[in-house]
Formats: structure tokens, C-alpha cells, sequence
């Protein structure tokens, strides 16, 4: 009999997976492959061939317009102008309201928000630490290329940390002050640690049940990790993990170029992964038959919180050698959901897929590279002369190769050389091109709902004032609102709320536990801002119309409150009260100072001073 494991990793690999990849290649990867040759302006992809077919052989032009690379580097830079407004990914965490009669104790007000600031800041030090803000960037700019993007966490991972401390030679317990600061040594040590850190995983090594709209619904969620032999090797000193059959695995694997490249990989990754040294490793959460795990000689699953079914929701590693392994026995997942999370660039309703910048902008980038291959063909040939030749009228050995100082001889019965060659220019038919490029430019800014002010150019409209440049920047980044939910949606909640539970289940402090509601605020501080600001702008436009209402303005209130709208510390640019009252009696003083060394009188406008008040008396 057969064992489990090798049962188990037979299903996940050679039916789940196999069937998986398949159903990706046939409905996904064409066009990702598209989107990825659109943004590096490259024709040589097979799936490119609708890009260009008899076009650019021998002398024809082979430009390509990267206007796709455009559009996608200015999605993805708006994007993260949103996301991290701060430089930090937009969440909080706060105590869950407690419902009035509910069962159970609770922890005091006070308490509970002590508590869940402490958990904040252990979860950001997480985030910190692995240096999240600038793995989301490389979230977003997937998610721009091709539409989607996945990350996960957290995920305990081994890391070299540097610890620094200062003691006193030969005590071995604390001294006072003094000693310390008189006689104290500092000292440095390597130490390695496991952290819960967060990950962003390349689309191309994702694989999931694409049945459904939704990941965490499906059979499940697989991802691929190409090891080298040393970082293979590594997995067998790691807790959880299988030595002795990862020890086996390796034992199969020769250091030669003899393997099939896998086209799932990607184009870059296809000729790396041309090895067969390299061992693909694959993690999967999702379901399968209890059958295949109820069962086996070398681990045991505990099934005892498992509600009667006939599939377990688990997460395992296979490794694949001549035959799929299961190199990390199974677990149960004590969560109700998938620790892999996606968000999309532009949501396809009841769809696995997603619309991303390329896809959506398809149609003009073709049509502007052929206007542009077509404007430059046809400049080739009107800039150059082409020789009509007759060689019956043409001595014997003439070639037609032309250069500065070139002869020809003609037939000795010719009298007119033009009766044996001319020279003629095509006409220049490029005239409304250009227009015409402009055109699906334009277009490619409503595809996209990118406009090109968001790039700085604003030659199609310029503004006449400051208020109306805002105007438009603010309306143009209008269309990234629906981005910034998904990514709330689909990455900061589900991550931020995975690190939770995770410092809530294995945490011996339990000064930073308790019920607390996790929430992204991305959409919220950027719908919030933008909302605000409008509404600013607009009192503040008409507080000033007329002299009635403008007189009872406070005008250095809006501008705060403005400058706060954008994150900008209205301290750093406007004065406070104290400032502008201390600068108003200052130059009151120095009115009366300058009042008395002219003689003349001091007092407000119009008020007669002592010696005018005197003049009818002594008179």
C-alpha cells in the first residue's frame, strides 16, 4: 500500500496543481505576457504577433512607442501617492464597540485602548522591521503591469540581527550610573532570530482556483519558489520540515542544463529555470479529501476541532523530484482564512481576472505604434531619391549602386540620358498623422482614466491660476479611487489582520491582547482629503466673493486647515495667534516709536492730539 503522503502530494501536484496551471494558461498568461512586452516595447514575443506581422523586415521601421510604460509608471506612482500618504501603509487598529447586554467580562475603556496601542505598535514594529512600505511598492507596480497582485504574511522567516549593548568588564550585574559611564564597554553580537515578516509574491508563481471570483473560496491557492540546491538544503534544518526527505529529493538532481523550460515561469524566469539543479517547492492552502490525510506512518494530523466533512482546509509543502513530496506534514488551518492575499487593479465582476493599465489602453498603444512606423516608413522613403532605370538603354556592366560622383554610361544609340534613368522623390502623405497620433494618446488617457496631467503635461489645457491646476490634479486622481479600495480590500486589511491574529495566538504578553476591529484607511484618509479639501476651497471662494462676508473671514483658518487637507504642518508655513499678535503690538510700537521722534502725536487716525486740544485756549 501506498503511502499517504506520497498520496497526498499526488493530488495536490498532479491534479490540483497541473489543473490549475492549465486553466491560468489558457485564460490569464497570454495577455500578461502582452502586458509585459507592451511595457518594455519589445516585439519579439510570440504573442505579440497581432502587434506586428510582415511589418519592420529589412528596411521598415521597428519602432515601438512605449506610451504603455507611460500610463503604467504614472498609475503606479499615483497609486502610491495614496497609499502611503505618510510613508506608511494607511491602517489602525481600535477596540471592538461592546453591544450593550452583551455575555462575558470586558476589559475597562481605558484599559482595552492601553492595550490595543500596544498591539499597534508591535504590529508596525513588524512592519518596520521587514521594511513593508517598500515591498508594497513593488505590489504596486504589479498590480499596474498586469493587473493583480499577491502578497502574504506573516510569514516567519530567519533573519541575522545586531545587538548592541554596553556592560562593565568582569560584573556580571548592573552598576550604578557612575561606574557605567566611567568604566563601561560596548560590545556587538549577531544573533539569529525568527520575525513575522510580510512578502509580495511574483503573479507568475501564484496559482489558484480561477472557478471563482474570490481565492479564499476555491480549492485553494498554490505558490511555486524555484530553490537553488543550497537554499533547498536550508528547508532541512527547519522546524516542521521533513530532513530525511528532502535529503532524498536532492539525492536525484544532477548540476546539468538537460531540464524542460516551463512556460508558468514567465518570460524572464524560462531560461534561469532551465536547470535541473533547481527544485521546484510549492505551498499550498486550500482543501482536500479528508481521505488523504486521515492516514499515514510517518506524521499524524489532528482532526479533532475538524467539524464532520469530507474536506479539511490544510496548509503543506511538496517538493518535486522524480515524484511529488510532502516535505512539511500538513496542518489544519486554525484560521478562517487563506494567509495569500490579491488585490486587482480594476475589478472584471464575477471574474478570477482583472483589467490592468496595458490591457486597458491595448487598442491605442497598437494603433499609435503603427501610425509611428508608418509616419517614419514613409519619411525614409520621401527623403530619398529612387532611380527608375531602363536597361536596354544602359551600356553592358552598369550596377545600380548609388554614391557621391557615380557614372553611368548609356547605350551609344541613346541621345537623352533621362531615356535611360530618372530620379524621382515619393510624395510626403504624413500630414494628418501626427493628428492622428494625438488622437489615441488622448484616448489611451480615457482608457486608462489616467490623464496626462498626472504626468505634468497639461500642453492640451493650461490652466490659468493656481486654483484651477489644483482643480484638475485633484479630479484627475479621482480615478485611482477604486484602486485604493481594492488594495484596502484585497491587501492592507487582510494583512494587518493575518498579523494580528498571529501576535494574538502566540504572544505570552497579554498586556496587548484583546478584541480590537482591524481597518484600512487608504480609501477613507483619501476620500476624507479629497472630499474636504473641495469643500474648503469652495467656502473659502465664497467666504471672499464680497466685502460683507469677507470681512467677517478668517482667512488664516482656511489656509491651516487647507495646508492639513494636503499633510503639510500649517505651523511650518503659517503663524499662530500668539505670532500674529505678538507681530500686530510690535508694529504698534513701532508706529508710536517712530510717531514721537517725528513730534507729531500719537493716537489713532484722526484723534487730535494735546497740543491741538491747548491752541483755542491760550488764544
Amino acid at each position: 500500500m501506498a503511502d499517504t503522503r506520497d498520496k497526498l502530494a499526488s493530488y495536490l501536484v498532479d491534479d490540483l496543481l497541473n489543473w490549475m496551471m492549465e486553466e491560468r494558461r489558457n485564460l490569464i498568461e497570454e495577455q500578461w505576457r502582452a502586458n509585459d512586452d507592451a511595457f518594455r516595447g519589445r516585439y519579439d514575443s510570440s504573442t505579440l504577433k497581432k502587434w506586428k506581422t510582415s511589418e519592420g523586415q529589412g528596411w521598415r521601421s521597428r519602432v515601438f512607442v512605449r506610451l504603455t510604460k507611460q500610463k503604467v509608471v504614472t498609475g503606479y506612482n499615483n497609486l502610491l501617492a495614496v497609499m502611503l500618504q505618510g510613508g506608511k501603509l494607511p491602517w489602525d487598529i481600535e477596540p471592538t464597540p461592546i453591544p450593550e447586554g452583551a455575555a462575558g467580562q470586558v476589559l475597562p475603556e481605558q484599559e482595552a485602548n492601553a492595550r490595543c496601542g500596544r498591539m499597534k505598535k508591535v504590529i508596525r514594529d513588524n512592519l518596520d522591521e521587514c521594511r513593508a512600505e517598500s515591498r508594497y511598492m513593488t505590489a504596486a507596480m504589479v498590480m499596474a503591469l498586469y493587473g493583480m497582485s499577491w502578497i502574504r504574511g506573516p510569514v516567519l522567516r530567519q533573519r541575522k540581527v545586531v545587538q548592541r549593548q554596553m556592560s562593565v568588564p568582569g560584573f556580571g550585574f548592573e552598576v550604578s550610573p557612575e561606574l557605567l559611564s566611567q568604566y563601561g564597554r560596548h560590545t556587538m553580537s549577531v544573533e539569529t532570530v525568527w520575525r513575522p515578516v510580510m512578502e509580495v509574491l511574483n503573479p507568475w508563481s501564484v496559482f489558484w482556483d480561477l472557478e471563482t471570483s474570490d481565492h479564499q473560496e476555491g480549492h485553494g491557492v498554490f505558490v511555486r519558489e524555484m530553490m537553488s540546491y543550497g537554499r533547498f538544503l536550508d528547508l532541512a534544518e527547519t522546524p516542521g520540515y521533513d530532513e530525511q526527505a528532502i535529503r532524498d529529493i536532492l539525492s536525484q538532481f544532477k548540476d546539468d542544463d538537460s531540464g524542460e523550460i516551463d512556460q508558468s515561469h514567465g518570460p524572464y524566469a524560462e531560461a534561469l529555470l532551465k536547470r535541473r539543479r533547481v527544485v521546484p517547492v510549492i505551498e499550498f492552502f486550500g482543501r482536500v479529501p479528508r481521505r488523504y490525510i486521515e492516514k499515514s506512518d510517518r506524521w499524524s494530523v489532528d482532526l479533532s476541532q475538524v467539524r464532520t466533512s469530507k474536506e479539511v482546509e490544510i496548509h503543506c509543502v511538496v517538493a518535486k523530484g522524480k515524484s511529488p513530496v510532502v516535505i512539511r506534514k500538513p496542518v489544519v488551518n486554525p484560521f478562517p482564512y487563506r494567509p495569500v492575499y490579491r488585490a486587482l487593479w480594476e475589478e472584471v465582476p464575477f471574474e478570477a481576472g482583472a483589467l490592468s493599465v496595458p490591457e486597458n489602453m491595448q487598442d491605442s498603444q497598437s494603433m499609435v505604434n503603427g501610425l509611428v512606423r508608418s509616419m517614419m516608413d514613409n519619411k525614409s522613403l520621401s527623403s530619398n531619391l529612387l532611380l527608375w532605370w531602363n536597361a536596354s538603354k544602359m551600356a553592358p556592366g552598369q550596377n545600380k549602386v548609388l554614391y557621391p560622383g557615380k557614372t553611368f554610361e548609356t547605350a551609344d544609340h541613346v541621345e537623352d540620358v533621362r531615356q535611360a534613368l530618372q530620379f524621382f522623390a515619393p510624395p510626403d502623405v504624413t500630414g494628418s498623422t501626427p493628428e492622428l497620433i494625438n488622437m489615441f494618446e488622448r484616448w489611451s488617457a480615457q482608457e486608462t482614466n489616467l490623464p496626462d496631467v498626472l504626468q505634468g503635461e497639461t500642453s492640451r489645457y493650461q490652466p490659468d491660476t493656481a486654483f484651477e491646476m489644483s482643480k484638475l490634479v485633484e479630479s484627475a486622481n479621482k480615478g485611482i479611487g477604486s484602486t485604493v479600495r481594492n488594495c484596502d480590500e484585497g491587501h492592507i486589511e487582510p494583512l494587518i489582520t493575518g498579523f494580528y491574529d498571529y501576535h494574538y495566538a502566540t504572544s505570552p504578553d497579554e498586556g496587548i491582547k484583546g478584541d480590537y476591529a482591524v481597518k484600512a484607511m487608504g480609501f477613507s484618509s483619501y476620500q476624507d482629503k479629497a472630499v474636504r479639501g473641495q469643500n474648503i476651497l469652495s467656502l473659502a471662494q465664497f467666504a471672499l466673493s464680497n466685502q460683507l462676508t469677507a470681512q467677517a473671514t478668517k482667512v488664516i483658518e482656511f489656509l491651516r486647515e487647507l495646508a492639513r487637507t494636503r499633510d503639510i504642518d500649517p505651523d511650518k508655513f503659517f503663524m499662530t495667534d500668539d505670532e500674529i499678535q505678538q507681530q500686530a503690538m510690535a508694529m504698534q510700537a513701532q508706529m508710536e516709536q517712530q510717531a514721537i521722534l517725528q513730534g507729531g502725536p500719537v493716537g489713532a487716525p484722526g484723534e487730535a492730539g494735546p497740543a491741538e486740544g491747548m491752541q483755542g485756549v491760550v488764544q
